[in-house]
């Protein structure tokens, strides 16, 4: 490495060995001059974490385009290899792949001959690809979880349209300008196109999830190299009146777009799950939920979400779709549809309407600004570890009384706009995540500040009545008075 720094992962493909099926991942920069010796039967990969030149010392002809390894491969991280699986190029493969490649910029490169045989020098841009981690190179008997490199320059976000994923779309574009994003929406009463339409970089599709074919046309048509999956009826109220359209889209639309993710291959498949599939804790409860706790969801909501979440797994575990999943707090928000508590609070009490609060004042929920969840999902798909699942959450806890007083008192509204109505069936009590995880190993904390974040949030609804105003008459239910009877 004589200039820049890369991430180096090595993977012992040599069967029986006392390191087969291991992973070593390493920083080579050039200010330490580390160099790595690679065997025959050892796979390797590189991610530019600057731009960065990379030196080789060969013993014969180096040429990419008659490497025995299919070009863009790396072996999956099995005891014995396994079978190779579509991935950021290896170093021996990518300067054939990015000089033919639109999507990544053109190596330069340069062959010398010295004492000790070929030297094949090549220059990388640091946008190519993201970083890489692995396991500690040690004899090991189960699988090594491998963190795969991942080309991100096109985008699709799934849900792109609704309220999270029009957040992300957003964050993605002032973040990642060179990348471009498809933001695909069935349009439901949920759906806004203009969150998102018109943006620079940022191309529309109205399509469902559950119609493969149209997915893995549009997958293919824009070179599709990772998706995030907020796609969601996400609504526990309406779940309740009409729990068949939950089903449909939470479980078999996640089939549906991990179907057409698997026809045409992708780099990442993210989804974003809830806390809600774990189901519900006691008020006085000490614990939190953690990733490895039982599902047990309550109402039709929660179990269509935890029904999309065992179809992700399962397309990673039979057909090896490179997934993370994370399982978020509730989030809140610009651009969230006017029937969410804190949006539904701050456009009544706007207009000095009454605020239902369920029977249940006390049960509490954990709160995240939407934009925290994108920095997750964005450090996720950057570094995170293929096939786990990551809980994003800040410990923050409020309950349904507290909200409706922080509205109140931030609009300088009267109390007695608060009124009480009878509790929707299976109202779960509290929802809490252990986010250790996600800290530990991405050292992802969240960074909007609870008071901070609910102040900027009900300005936005009082200076963007022109957004949410006509929104209001799509919402399908009528709180409180749907099921009183």
């Amino acid at each position: 490495m004589p200039f820049g720094t890369a991430m180096v992962v090595l993977h012992d493909l040599r069967e029986g060995g006392p390191t087969d099926g291991a992973t070593l991942s390493l920083e080579l920069t050039g200010e330490n001059h580390r160099g790595v010796f690679i065997p025959p039967g050892v796979a390797h990969g590189f991610a530019a974490v600057t731009d960065m030149v990379i030196t080789y010392l060969v013993d014969g002809y180096y040429n990419p385009r008659t490497s025995s390894a299919s070009p863009g491969t790396i072996p999956t991280s099995r005891p014995t290899g396994g079978s190779r699986v579509p991935c950021c190029p290896s170093a021996t493969s990518r300067t054939h792949t990015a000089a033919t490649c639109q999507r990544a910029a053109a190596p330069t490169g340069r062959c010398e001959r010295n004492a000790h045989g070929l030297v094949v020098r090549f220059a990388f841009a640091s946008r190519l690809v993201r970083l890489v981690a692995g396991a500690s190179l040690a004899a090991r008997a189960e699988p090594v979880a491998l963190v795969r490199p991942v080309l991100m320059t096109t985008v699709m976000v799934t849900g792109g349209a609704g309220f999270i994923g029009s957040n992300f779309v957003h964050y993605w574009g002032e973040h990642h300008p060179d990348d471009h994003v498809v933001a695909l929406d069935a349009l439901t009463y949920a759906g806004v196109r203009e969150n998102v339409e018109g943006r620079d970089g940022v191309t529309f599709a109205h399509a469902d999830i559950g119609d493969t074919e149209t997915v893995a046309a549009l997958l293919a048509e824009h070179d599709v190299d990772v998706i995030v999956n907020f796609a969601a009826e996400s609504h526990n109220s309406l779940a309740i009146l009409d729990p068949a359209r939950f089903f449909r889209t939470n479980v078999l639309g996640t089939q549906g777009l991990c179907e057409a993710a698997r026809r045409v291959g992708v780099a990442r498949f993210h989804h974003v799950s809830t806390c809600e599939v774990y189901g519900d804790l006691a008020l006085d409860a000490t614990e939190a939920f953690t990733e490895s706790s039982p599902y047990r969801p309550r109402t039709p909501y929660n179990a269509a979400k935890a029904g999309g979440d065992h179809v992700v797994r399962a397309y990673h575990e039979t057909w090896d779709l490179p997934i993370t999943i994370t399982n978020c707090a509730n989030n809140y928000g610009a651009f969230q549809f006017p029937e969410k508590v804190i949006p539904y609070f701050t456009t009544l009490a706007l207009d000095d309407q009454p605020l239902p609060l369920y029977a249940s004042t006390d049960n509490r929920r954990e709160w995240i600004h939407a934009l925290d969840h994108c920095r997750a999902i964005d450090l996720i798909l950057e570094r995170g570890r293929v096939g786990e699942t990551y809980h994003v959450g800040t410990g923050v806890e409020k309950s349904i009384l507290e909200i409706a007083d922080t509205v109140l008192g931030h609009l300088g509204k009267p109390d007695d706009l608060k009124t009480i109505v009878p509790d929707r069936p299976g109202h779960d009590r509290r929802y809490v995540l252990d986010f250790t995880k996600i800290g530990d190993e991405l050292g992802w904390a969240p960074q909007v500040e609870w008071e901070t974040g609910i102040a900027e949030t009900i300005d936005w609804y009082a200076e963007h009545r022109s957004w949410w105003e006509p929104l209001r008459d799509r919402a399908p239910v009528a709180e409180g008075s749907a099921w009183a009877s």
